[in-house]
């Protein structure tokens, strides 16, 4: 392992299976992992058992007695969009099925169409860059008007298809949806929300409670406006979405304006369920 990258290990912590991502620091008598910010505060989580966010003494020395640490050699990651002047193959979607299910209101789902998302990879289907979907979010609230963008953005991808059979596994990490676009005032007064200022709320693997979470190749399916015979792969992952806490009241009336549409849709707590028929690579 090369100095300061980073990897994925698989921890199993009080009988609870964890992956995550960290770079590996060896010098002096110890080598240490340096875990991504995310990953740390989850790992605490699982530690902290009277839930006052601090690891006692006590908390760690139970929680790491039978603690084992492995490291996946076959999940590497790299930046979403960082390689793509190597991709080879484009896997548009045929379409895309978002299901949530908030703890209060009752399940909805987010329908896509096709080419809304995309996976590029090499000419061997190693996952080079994942295109994730966007969708309108228009309302008014509390004399707001609200002209919204949602996308789940992927901050790491990895992982392959294979181009022959479709089968495969699709690793995203960092995966969080984002919320942005221009909120006009009742007195008229226009707010401009860019990406790197959006509302967000982070995705997380439900059963583990790792940021990276795992699409895996299920039999071919289609939903929507989608047509089985158009389909090469299907591909399936749930998660449970983390804080909706923002920084600001308008960030936060975002989040209120994507609920009154869809009920639940951006809350902390709301299970989601993704569904991504690809139709066949083509070369580019």
């Amino acid at each position: 392992m090369d100095e300061g990258d980073h990897y994925a290990f698989q921890a199993t912590i009080k009988g609870k299976d964890f992956t995550f991502e960290a770079a590996v620091n060896d010098q002096g008598p110890n080598i240490t992992l340096e875990l991504e910010n995310d990953d740390a505060a989850a790992i605490v989580e699982i530690l902290d058992q009277n839930n006052d966010n601090q690891i006692s003494d006590e908390e760690f020395e139970e929680g790491m007695e039978n603690a084992v640490v492995l490291y996946e050699e076959d999940i590497e990651l790299h930046e979403n969009h960082s390689l793509d002047s190597e991709v080879n193959l484009l896997l548009e979607a045929e379409d895309v099925i978002f299901q949530y299910d908030p703890i209060v209101d009752n399940p909805g789902e987010l329908l896509f169409g096709q080419s809304i998302a995309s996976v590029e990879t090499d000419s061997q289907g190693n996952i080079l860059s994942f295109i994730y979907p966007q969708r309108s979010f228009n309302t008014s609230l509390l004399g707001y008007t609200l002209d919204l963008t949602g996308e789940v953005e992927v901050g790491q991808v990895g992982g392959a298809i294979d181009p022959i059979t479709g089968e495969g596994n699709i690793y995203v990490d960092e995966l969080k949806w984002l919320f942005r676009g221009n909120i006009t005032t009742p007195q008229g007064n226009l707010y401009e929300f860019t990406k790197e200022e959006a509302a967000f709320i982070p995705i997380r693997d439900k059963d583990t409670n790792s940021g990276l979470l795992t699409l895996a190749s299920v039999e071919k399916s289609a939903h929507g406006s989608g047509k089985i015979e158009n389909i090469f792969s299907s591909y399936f992952v749930s998660g449970l979405q983390g804080s909706a806490t923002q920084d600001s009241f308008l960030k936060d009336l975002m989040l209120q304006g994507v609920n009154q549409l869809h009920p639940g849709l951006a809350t902390e707590g709301t299970e989601i369920q993704w569904n991504i028929d690809l139709q066949h690579p083509t070369p580019v």
